[in-house]
């Protein structure tokens, strides 16, 4: 059996096929998963992973600025709206990288039976 942390994981596909094995067909799961937001919450954490390294690229744009910029007098005045901009930035950067890489076994907190039965799944040693 393969670990949790090695499952394949983000795409509808992949939770459809896995219950076509026990004779689900593939459509209704589809359609299921659908109408329950899970494509709108996988395609909005892949545009969070896509927002976290744009993010990563303006920060590192705007520690090159802000190296730069030191022996310049004339630029003085943008270094204090670079660093908070910068500041800013590392801060979202930051709540997002958590989001992100946070571990896999989550459940949501509004789900008292996902909390439940993740509960159990861990006391059996899985997780």
């Amino acid at each position: 059996m393969v670990s949790l942390n090695q499952e394949r994981q983000n795409k509808p596909i992949y939770i459809a096929r896995e219950l076509a094995q026990y004779g689900v067909p593939e459509a209704v799961v589809m359609e299921i998963l659908l109408r329950k937001g899970c494509f709108k919450w996988l395609a909005v954490r892949r545009d969070l992973i896509r927002l976290k390294h744009q993010w990563k690229a303006d920060l590192t744009y705007l520690n090159k600025l802000l190296a730069l910029s030191k022996g310049y007098r004339d630029l003085r005045h943008l270094r204090g709206r670079w660093r908070l901009e910068h500041r800013m930035l590392q801060q979202y950067y930051g709540q997002v990288q958590r989001l992100c890489k946070g571990p896999r076994a989550q459940a949501p907190d509004n789900d008292r039976q996902a909390v439940r039965f993740l509960a159990r799944w861990r006391e059996q040693g899985n997780g």
